[in-house]
C-alpha cells in the first residue's frame, strides 16, 4: 500500500521531471501504480480532493489521472448514485477553484469528467451527460473569467472524448464507442454549438473592441478554438461505421439543419471575426470559415438549399473578405482554402443556378486576387520565407482547374477563358525579370540552389497553370512562342555582342518560359499511355482552314526558323512553339559544336531536353489509338511517320543526345537527362530509332569506346545500358555484341585485374570497374523482355554467379554489396516472368550462395557501437534482403501458368531466412521501412508454405519468427498487428488440415497455437488490438477455436474467474455471449460460404467483447 506521502513525494518527482538516477525514477512510478491497485482508492481520492489542505498541484493532476482510471476500472462495482455523485463532487470542486487551478490540472480534471460521461453514456446513463452540458452552459454565461475558460475547457475534453473511437481506455468495444459518438454527434454536439452561438451573440455586439479588455480577447479565443473543434468533428455516417469521406470538412448530418441552415448562426460566425484585431483569434475566426465553407452532405435536401448556401458565401468573400486586403493577404492561405472548399463542395449545376451577376463579380474579385498572391508567391520563392504563399495559391489554382475543366461551366461562362489567360499570363510574368516581368533580380547563388529542383518543387503548381493555358490556347501559345523567341534572341545578342549583360537573368527568365512550355504543351505520361493533349489536337484542327499545310514550309521552319517565321505564312500555333523550342535546340547545338558548351545553363540544357523528352513519347510517331480526336494536316506532317516528319523527328532528337555525350560531358546532369531522352525514345519509338544512322553511330561509339563509360554515373550507365538493350531487343545479334562487348568484356577485365592486384592504387582501380559492371548489369536487368531475357540472364548470370567469389576475395565496399543487393531484387521482381524453371533454380541457388557468405564475412553484422537505427548502411542491407526473400516468396502466387517448381522458391526462402534472421536482432524490426516488409514477407510465406514451415526453418529461427508474431501483437501497429494476425490463422488452418486429414498433429503447431489463441484473447479483452484489425482478429480466433476448442473452454473459464463483480445477471450475459459465439455456423452451401461464416463470426466476437467490456480484469 502506498502512503499519502509517498503519492505527494512521487507526484512532485514525476511533475518536475528531475529525477537523481533512473532507480529514483523507477520507485516514484511504482509508487503510482501502488496507488492505482489500493482497493480503498476511490475514497483516498475523495478525501485528497475534499481536503481543505492541499500539498501540491502536482499532487492534484495525480490524483485526478489514478481517479480516472479508478472509476473505469471499479465501474461495475459502482451505483448510478454514486457515479452521479463523483460527477458533482468533481464538477463542485472545479468551480470552486477554477482561478487557483494551473492549466494542467485543469485539463486532467476535465478529461476524467469526460471519461466519467462517455462511461456513463455507453452504460445507458443520460443524466450524467445531461447534467454535465447543463453546468457547461451555466458556466459559459457566469461573469467570472476563469468560470468561462472552465466551461470551455470541459468542452473541450469532452468532444475530443466522445470524438475518439480508437484509442480509448474504456475497456469497451469498437462497437460500443462507435454508437456513443453517433448519439454525441446526433444530440449533443448540436446542443454545445448551439450553447456557444448564444454565449457568443450574447457576449459580443457588433461594435465591441476586443482590445479593450484581455479576458475579452482570452474569451475570444477560447470560444472561437471550441467552435472549429466542433466543426472540425469527423462525423461517423450511422448503420456504416464509416467516417466522413472529405477529410477536414463540415458534413453534419439532418438532425443539424435547423441549426445550420435554419439560423442565422453561419451569418453570425461570419460578420464576427471582421473586427477582431489579434491574429491567433483571427486564425481560429478564419478556421471556422474554411470549415463552414465546406458544408455538405445530406443536410442539404435539395439543391435550392445548396444555391442559398453557396450564394451567402460568395457574397461574404465578394463584398468583404477579399475587399479587405490587409486581412486576405496576411491570411491567403485560410481565404483560399474557404474558396477552394467552396469550388470542391459545391458542383457545376449549383454554381451555374447564381445569379450572373454574382458569378462575375466573384470571379473577377477571385482573378484579382489570386494574380495578387501569386505576386507575393514569387517574392516569398527569392525570399526562402515558409511558402505559405505557395500553399495558399496550389489552393487558388486547384478551384481555378475545378471550373474549367468542366466543360459546360466554362461554355456557360466564357468570361472564364478571359480570367484563364489573365492567370496564366501573369503567372508567366511573375517568373520573369523585369522590365518583361515582375520577378526581383536573383543572385547567381540563388539559381543554383533553386533551379535545379524547380521541375519537382513546382510540379502541381505548373500543371494547375498549363491547364488554365490550355483554356486559351489561342493566347497562351502564340504569348509563349514569342516569349522564347524573345529570350534566346536576347541571349543571344548577350553571348556575343554584349557581354556584360547579366546571363544568369535571362537563362532564369528562358528556365521558366521553356519550364511552363512544356507543361502546356503535353503531359507527364510516366504510368500512363502517351498522347498529345485533346485541347491541342482540337485547336489544331479548328486552326486548319487559317494556316499553312506545304510540308516544305513546314519542315523549313524547322531548319531555318528565323527566315521560315519571317516568310509571311501562318503557322499552326502549337507547330510554332515546337519549331521555336527546336530553334533553342538549334542554339545550343551551335555553341556544343563550337566546344563552347561552357557559357550555356546545364539547368536550361536540363529543361530543354525535359521537354523534347515530353515530346517525344505524346508526339513523335504518335499512337492513333491513344489520340481522343482526329489529328490536323500540320501535326501530321511534323509529327507523324507516313510523311516523314516522324523519322526525322526522331534522328534530329537522337543527333542531340550523341551531341551532348560527345560535348556536354562534363555535366552529369545533363548527360543523364540526355540519356533519359534516349530511353524514351527506344520505349515509345523503338523500330524508328533502330532505323536512324545516329542510334548505330550511338551503339558503336558505346560499344568500342571503354573510356566512354569512366566520365559516367552510376545512374547513367544504367540508364544507358537498359537503353540500348531495349532498342535491339528483337535484334538477337546486336543483344548479344552489346552484352558481350561491354558487360562481359568489362567484367573478365575487371576480373583478371583483380587476381592480378598488388597495390592499393589497383584495389582502387578494380572496385571502380566492378562498380561500373554492376551498374550495366542492373542496367541489363531491367531491359529484360519476353524477347531477349535468355540472352541478358545468360550475361548477368555469369556476373551474379561469381558474387560470392567477389566478397571472399575481399574487393568490395559498401556500395559494391548494396549493387549486388539491387540486381537480385530485380532479377526477382523484373525478370522473373520470363525465366525457364532451370533458370529460376539456378538464380535461387547463387541468391543462398551469396547469403551465406554474407554472414560468414559478417557483412549481415551491425557496426559496433551503433544501435540499428542510426546504422543507414545495415538497415539498407536488411531491407533489400529482406525484399529479394518476399519476392522469391510470393512466386507461387505470380506463377498463372504452373512454370516453376514451388518447392524450389520455398525453399530458397527458407533457408535463406535460416541465414540472415540469427543476425537481424528484434531492435531493427522497430525501424518502419523494415518492419513493413518482415511481417509482409512473414505472412505470405504462411499463407503458401505453412506447410513446409516446421521442415525447412530452424527451431531458432521458427522460434525468432513466432516472438515477433507475439510482439507484433501485443505491441506493434496496425499493419504489424494485421499481418500477425494473418501468418497465426494460416498456421492454424495448417494445424486443422493436419488433424482432419492425416489424423497426424504437430505438437509444435499445436503448443504454438495454444500460446496465440490465449494472446489474442487476451490483446482483444485489453482493446491492445487496432479495432481496424476486427476483421483480421476475428479469422484467427475462428481458425484457433476450429483447432483447439477445449482450449477455447479453459479461456471462458478464467474470464468468468476473474469477473469484477459477483453478479449473476451479468455472469449468464457473459455465458450466452459465449455459447453464441462458439456455436456451429450452418453453411448453405453456396458460393460466398467463406465470406458469410466470416462476417457472422466477426459479428459475434464484436458482441461477446462489447458484453465483456468493462467486466474482467485485465
Amino acid at each position: 500500500m502506498c502512503s499519502i506521502e509517498e503519492f505527494i513525494w512521487a507526484s512532485d518527482l514525476l511533475a518536475s521531471g528531475l529525477f537523481e538516477s533512473a532507480e529514483v525514477q523507477r520507485k516514484a512510478e511504482e509508487a503510482i501504480q501502488k496507488f492505482k491497485k489500493d482497493p480503498n482508492v476511490l475514497q483516498r481520492c475523495r478525501d485528497a480532493i475534499e481536503s481543505e489542505n492541499i500539498p501540491s498541484h502536482a499532487y492534484l493532476f495525480y490524483t485526478f489521472n489514478v481517479l480516472k482510471d479508478a472509476i473505469v476500472s471499479h465501474w461495475t462495482t459502482l451505483s448510478l448514485p454514486e457515479v452521479h455523485n463523483w460527477l458533482e463532487v468533481i464538477l463542485h470542486f472545479a468551480a470552486h477553484n477554477a482561478e487557483k487551478l494551473p492549466s494542467y490540472v485543469t485539463q486532467q480534471l476535465c478529461n476524467t469528467l469526460a471519461v466519467i460521461v462517455k462511461r456513463s453514456t455507453i452504460a445507458a446513463d443520460p443524466w450524467s451527460k445531461s447534467k454535465l452540458i447543463e453546468s457547461v452552459f451555466q458556466l459559459m454565461k457566469s461573469e467570472t473569467c476563469a468560470l468561462r475558460i472552465l466551461a470551455f475547457s470541459i468542452a473541450d475534453a469532452l468532444i475530443s472524448e466522445f470524438a475518439d473511437i480508437y484509442n480509448s481506455n474504456l475497456q469497451v468495444t469498437s462497437q460500443a464507442l462507435k454508437l456513443s459518438k453517433i448519439e454525441f454527434q446526433s444530440k449533443d454536439l448540436p446542443q454545445i454549438f448551439q450553447i456557444l452561438i448564444q454565449v457568443l451573440k450574447d457576449a459580443f455586439c457588433d461594435d465591441v473592441n476586443l482590445k479593450t479588455n484581455s479576458e475579452v480577447g482570452l474569451f475570444a479565443k477560447r470560444s472561437l478554438s471550441l467552435l472549429e473543434q466542433i466543426l472540425s468533428w469527423n462525423f461517423l455516417m450511422a448503420n456504416r461505421y464509416q467516417m466522413s469521406e472529405v477529410r477536414e470538412s463540415f458534413k453534419p448530418g439532418l438532425e443539424w439543419k435547423q441549426i445550420v441552415l435554419a439560423s442565422d448562426a453561419v451569418e453570425f460566425v461570419l460578420s464576427f471575426g471582421l473586427n477582431i484585431p489579434h491574429n491567433e483569434e483571427l486564425c481560429h475566426w478564419l478556421r471556422c470559415v474554411v470549415l463552414l465553407s465546406s458544408l455538405n452532405g445530406t443536410i442539404f435536401s435539395n439543391s435550392s438549399e445548396q444555391v442559398g448556401y453557396l450564394l451567402k458565401f460568395t457574397d461574404f468573400l465578394t463584398t468583404k473578405l477579399l475587399l479587405n486586403e490587409k486581412l486576405s493577404f496576411n491570411h491567403a492561405f485560410e481565404v483560399s482554402a474557404t474558396v477552394n472548399k467552396l469550388c470542391v463542395n459545391f458542383d457545376k449545376n449549383v454554381w451555374l443556378q447564381l445569379p450572373s451577376s454574382v458569378l462575375v463579380s466573384f470571379f473577377e474579385k477571385l482573378c484579382s486576387f489570386s494574380s495578387k498572391v501569386c505576386q507575393f508567391l514569387c517574392s516569398e520563392e527569392s525570399q526562402n520565407d515558409d511558402h505559405v504563399f505557395r500553399d495558399a495559391y496550389q489552393l487558388l489554382l486547384n478551384s481555378w482547374v475545378i471550373h474549367v475543366s468542366d466543360n459546360g461551366f466554362a461554355q456557360n461562362n466564357s468570361q472564364i477563358t478571359e480570367y484563364c489567360f489573365t492567370l496564366f499570363s501573369f503567372y508567366v510574368q511573375c517568373h520573369l525579370a523585369q522590365p518583361d516581368g515582375l520577378r526581383n533580380e536573383i543572385l547567381d547563388s540563388e539559381i543554383d540552389e533553386t533551379e535545379e529542383s524547380d521541375r519537382k518543387l513546382f510540379v502541381d503548381q505548373l500543371n494547375s497553370v498549363a491547364i488554365l493555358g490550355r483554356n486559351c490556347l489561342e493566347k497562351s501559345l502564340p504569348l509563349m512562342k514569342a516569349l522564347l523567341d524573345h529570350t534566346v534572341s536576347k541571349l543571344l545578342h548577350c553571348l556575343t555582342v554584349d557581354r556584360n549583360s547579366n546571363v544568369d537573368q535571362i537563362f532564369e527568365d528562358l528556365h521558366w518560359v521553356i519550364l511552363i512550355s512544356s507543361h502546356l504543351i503535353a503531359d507527364e505520361t510516366e504510368g500512363e499511355t502517351p498522347a498529345i493533349p485533346y485541347e491541342i489536337l482540337d485547336l489544331s484542327l479548328r486552326m486548319c482552314d487559317s494556316v499553312t499545310h506545304d510540308s516544305i514550309v513546314l519542315h523549313n521552319l524547322f531548319v531555318d526558323y528565323a527566315t521560315a517565321s519571317k516568310s509571311g505564312h501562318s503557322f499552326d500555333a502549337v507547330i510554332h512553339l515546337v519549331a521555336a523550342v527546336f530553334n533553342y535546340l538549334c542554339f545550343e547545338e551551335r555553341f556544343l559544336h563550337a566546344d563552347m558548351s561552357s557559357v550555356l545553363s546545364p539547368e536550361v540544357s536540363c529543361d530543354l531536353l525535359s521537354i523534347l523528352t515530353r515530346l517525344s513519347e505524346s508526339y513523335v510517331l504518335y499512337r492513333n489509338d491513344a489520340l481522343s480526336i482526329d489529328v490536323s494536316p500540320s501535326i501530321r506532317i511534323i509529327f507523324g511517320e507516313e510523311s516523314g516528319g516522324g523519322n526525322w523527328m526522331a534522328e534530329k532528337l537522337l543527333n542531340k543526345v550523341l551531341l551532348n555525350i560527345l560535348k556536354y560531358n562534363s555535366e552529369p546532369t545533363v548527360v543523364e537527362e540526355s540519356l533519359n531522352l534516349l530511353l524514351s525514345l527506344v520505349q515509345h519509338n523503338r523500330e524508328a530509332v533502330l532505323k536512324c544512322e545516329v542510334m548505330n553511330q550511338i551503339i558503336d561509339l558505346i560499344a568500342n569506346h571503354d573510356q566512354f563509360w569512366s566520365s559516367l554515373s552510376a545512374d547513367c550507365c544504367r540508364i544507358l545500358m537498359q537503353s540500348l538493350l531495349i532498342a535491339v531487343q528483337k535484334k538477337p545479334e546486336m543483344t548479344q555484341l552489346l552484352l558481350n562487348n561491354l558487360l562481359l568484356h568489362n567484367f573478365e577485365a575487371c576480373m583478371l585485374r583483380n587476381s592480378q592486384k598488388k597495390r592499393a592504387d589497383t584495389q582502387f582501380d578494380v572496385l571502380r570497374e566492378l562498380g561500373l559492371v554492376l551498374d550495366l548489369t542492373k542496367g541489363a536487368v531491367r531491359a529484360c523482355h519476353v524477347e531477349n531475357t535468355d540472352l541478358i540472364f545468360g550475361a548477368s548470370f555469369k556476373v551474379v554467379s561469381q558474387f560470392s567469389q567477389i566478397i571472399l576475395s575481399n574487393v568490395y565496399s559498401e556500395e559494391i554489396v548494396v549493387c549486388q543487393l539491387d540486381i537480385m531484387y530485380d532479377l526477382t521482381s523484373v525478370a522473373i516472368n520470363f525465366l525457364t524453371s532451370n533458370q529460376l533454380k539456378m538464380l535461387l541457388d547463387v541468391i543462398c550462395s551469396f547469403m551465406e557468405t554474407l554472414k560468414s564475412q559478417g557483412i549481415l553484422k551491425m557496426k559496433s557501437g551503433t544501435s540499428a537505427k542510426e546504422d543507414d548502411s545495415f538497415i539498407s542491407r536488411y531491407e533489400s534482403i529482406l525484399g529479394i526473400v518476399l519476392n522469391v516468396a510470393s512466386i507461387e502466387s505470380i506463377d498463372v501458368f504452373g512454370t516453376f517448381n514451388p518447392e524450389d522458391s520455398a525453399k530458397a526462402a527458407f533457408q535463406i531466412l535460416n541465414t540472415i534472421l540469427p543476425s537481424m536482432n528484434a531492435e531493427l524490426l522497430k525501424v518502419p521501412q523494415i518492419s513493413e516488409v518482415y511481417f509482409d514477407l512473414i505472412a505470405t510465406l504462411f499463407e503458401f508454405n505453412s506447410s513446409r514451415i516446421l521442415e525447412n526453418l530452424t527451431s531458432e529461427v521458427f522460434q525468432f519468427v513466432m516472438l515477433t508474431l507475439n510482439d507484433a501483437l501485443q505491441f506493434g501497429n496496425q499493419s504489424e498487428s494485421n499481418q500477425a494476425l494473418k501468418s497465426i490463422s494460416f498456421l492454424a488452418q495448417f494445424g486443422s488440415s493436419l488433424s482432419q486429414n492425416s489424423g497426424v498433429s504437430s505438437s509444435v503447431i499445436v503448443s504454438t497455437c495454444k500460446h496465440f489463441i490465449r494472446t489474442i484473447f487476451k490483446c482483444l479483452i485489453n482493446h491492445s488490438i487496432s479495432n481496424e484489425n476486427i476483421e483480421a482478429s476475428s479469422n484467427a480466433v475462428f481458425n484457433l477455436i476450429l483447432l483447439l476448442p477445449g482450449d477455447v473452454n479453459e479461456i471462458f473459464a478464467a474470464v468468468l474467474a476473474n469477473l469484477i463483480a459477483d453478479d449473476p445477471a451479468a455472469n449468464e450475459k457473459v455465458v450466452q455471449a459465449f455459447a453464441n459465439l462458439t456455436a456451429p455456423i450452418v453453411n448453405t452451401g453456396s458460393r460466398g460460404d467463406v465470406k458469410r461464416t466470416g462476417t457472422i463470426f466477426k459479428n459475434r466476437l464484436e458482441k461477446f467483447l462489447d458484453v465483456l467490456g468493462g467486466l474482467v480484469i485485465v
